[in-house]
């Protein structure tokens, strides 16, 4: 009875996880929905679900390697910024965290904007002496 009880909470977790994709409201952005909203993101990350978990660490190093790119390609003032040794799990902490305080408004954001906005909040950087 625990195994089906087991398998019946993942089904019912990717299921909520489904429904939320398709009930995600337009971004900001007239007409153009975003593939991934920031809700769905959190949702993702804070799940039991394996195939979730990877997908939320996959999004996290590839939107953590697309900034390092872009800074690498330009000299402007970094929007968060993170110590050498940050993994991706304490990222992936800090955007949960700091979602949960982000107002209601702008959690339907792409998960990029969010991602970036909590991270901002989590990483500031020093200000240049």
């Amino acid at each position: 009875m625990t195994a089906a009880r087991s398998t019946l909470g993942h089904s019912a977790t990717a299921l909520s996880l489904a429904c939320a994709l398709a009930a995600a409201p337009a971004a900001a952005q007239p007409g153009i929905e975003p593939a991934l909203t920031g809700r769905v993101l959190y949702a993702m990350c804070t799940t039991t679900e394996a195939g979730f978990l990877t997908a939320c660490r996959s999004f996290v190093q590839g939107f953590l390697e697309g900034v390092q790119r872009d800074a690498d390609m330009h000299s402007e003032k970094p929007f968060f910024c993170l110590a050498e040794d940050t993994d991706t799990d304490l990222v992936i902490l800090a955007f949960t965290r700091q979602f949960e305080r982000l107002p209601r408004t702008s959690v339907d954001e792409p998960a990029g904007m969010v991602l970036r906005d909590a991270l901002w909040v989590a990483f500031p950087c020093e200000p240049a002496q």
